[in-house]
């Protein structure tokens, strides 16, 4: 499949990007975190090992789904140094892959801007 599912039920796709943003919601609000770190406790690492790894880190930001210029260029950073390593060969256009419409979309819905402000390349925020 080549995109084929996205363009004829963009509808589903958007309702699914909508209840993943929601959970994102949920996960970056602070009160939650405790929550958020017993439910991947589930998958059998312990919670110690979960705050201590999650320690300082702003769930807000490290879990924003924005698919923003600082995503893009994080990827294709990663595929840059991929390839030098020899680990892929070929080029990959990166922004080919990602398509921000329906997370925009979910957040701007959601009324959830300014909790995930979008970046650019740099990792500086957008004023909008």
């Amino acid at each position: 499949m080549r995109g084929e599912f996205e363009r004829e039920h963009p509808e589903l796709v958007q309702k699914v990007v909508n209840a993943l943003v929601k959970t994102a919601a949920w996960t970056s609000e602070p009160a939650n975190r405790e929550a958020v770190l017993a439910l991947w406790a589930n998958s059998g690492t312990p919670i110690e090992a979960l705050r201590a790894e999650q320690e300082g880190q702003s769930f807000q930001r490290r879990y924003s789904p924005r698919l923003d210029a600082f995503f893009v260029e994080r990827y294709r950073t990663t595929v840059q140094e991929s390839r030098e390593l020899g680990l892929i060969r070929g080029d990959i256009d990166v922004a080919q892959w990602i398509e921000p419409k329906y997370v925009d979309t979910a957040i701007d819905r959601l009324g959830l801007q300014a909790r995930w402000p979008a970046y650019d390349a740099s990792n500086r925020p957008i004023a909008r």
